[in-house]
């Protein structure tokens, strides 16, 4: 919740202070006719005023806050018998003699002390509410900044983490096909232009057009078709609109990356099918790949790290709206997410 701003917060105190002002003439407007009346309620809403701000700016940041109790309490006794004093003063000095007070001497004086007892302790209660709801608004918005600097800061790291682990994997996949001497390496290597050009510049984004991200995945693909076998089935469609829809840029690519990291077999039959699917609201997207029954031992054992970090990514971006399922088999795991568009 935001803080009220400045002007507004100004705005209604004076709003406040007239309608304290002009509320015994709304319950009589014959009182309107009597100047001292009149004179009596301003000289009186001044002196609670005083004692209203003098406790919000001053009293209460420089004794309570500070948990100066005993001393806070002694100067707020002390203020309210000086406030009594002098709105008595003024009550007499401005006192109207009609028929509504044709009371004895004792009886008034027991009236103008108990009323102005009563609104001392109305403008303590609410001074002292004002500031805490104050405070607690400050406090609020300091740790929903505090939170949100701490989100992009972790986000950032998960991002940064995530680049230079796919990078690394994309270097190995071209220096298999320059050591194998391939015609494709220097087409891979343009294919790497493009991916590191997406890291470099448009992942810095907060957001990028979905269709940047689907081209990303193609490239990483056509890189691994240049490295594998041709029996290895690879089949990655795309059904829906993309052209409207965006997306947090290296989001998607880890479950790739990872399909392929697990379930590329040289020795058996493999496959890796990948679909995306968008709606005007939603975005749906899937990983399946083959699991060899022969574990490779030679994986790289820091392989799961993309993995984890877009997994955290999705909690932190879209904690409520999105759901995340992982089914592993015997021979198969697959990946479904779904991501509902907030934008």
């Amino acid at each position: 919740m935001k803080r009220p701003s400045r002007l507004l917060t100004v705005s209604i105190h004076i709003i406040v202070w007239l309608l304290f002002v002009s509320f015994p003439f709304m319950l009589d407007t014959e009182l309107l006719t009597h100047t001292n009346f009149i004179q009596k309620i301003i000289f009186n809403t001044l002196i609670l005023a005083l004692f209203f701000y003098t406790n919000i700016l001053l009293f209460i940041p420089k004794l309570l806050a500070r948990k100066k109790v005993f001393l806070y309490i002694i100067v707020i006794v002390l203020c309210i018998f000086l406030m009594v004093f002098l709105q008595l003063k003024i009550d007499y000095l401005f006192h109207i003699e009609n028929s509504q007070h044709h009371h004895s001497a004792h009886t008034l004086y027991f009236y103008f002390v108990t009323k102005a007892i009563l609104l001392s302790l109305l403008m303590l209660t609410i001074s002292g509410g004002l500031k805490i709801t104050g405070e607690w608004f400050k406090s609020e918005q300091q740790k929903r900044e505090m939170e949100n600097e701490k989100l992009s800061s972790e986000l950032l790291f998960l991002k940064s983490q995530v680049n230079p682990h796919f990078l690394f994997n994309t270097l190995n996949n071209i220096y298999s096909l320059t050591y194998k001497k391939s015609d494709g390496a220097p087409i891979a290597i343009l294919k790497l232009a493009d991916l590191m050009r997406y890291m470099l510049y448009d992942s810095n984004d907060e957001k990028v057009p979905l269709e940047k991200e689907i081209s990303y995945i193609q490239n990483y693909i056509d890189l691994q078709k240049m490295r594998i076998s041709s029996a290895v089935k690879i089949n990655f469609s795309t059904e829906g609109e993309m052209q409207n829809h965006l997306i947090e840029p290296m989001l998607l690519i880890p479950f790739v990356e990872n399909a392929f990291k697990h379930g590329i077999s040289y020795l058996e039959n493999s496959a890796i099918t990948i679909h995306l699917k968008t709606s005007e609201h939603q975005l749906f997207f899937s990983v399946k790949n083959t699991i060899p029954s022969v574990k490779n031992n030679d994986k790289d054992k820091s392989s799961g790290i993309g993995l984890q970090n877009v997994t955290r990514r999705l909690n932190l971006l879209y904690p409520t709206i999105h759901e995340l399922f992982i089914d592993e088999s015997e021979n198969n795991y697959s990946v479904k997410l779904c991501i509902n568009f907030k934008w």
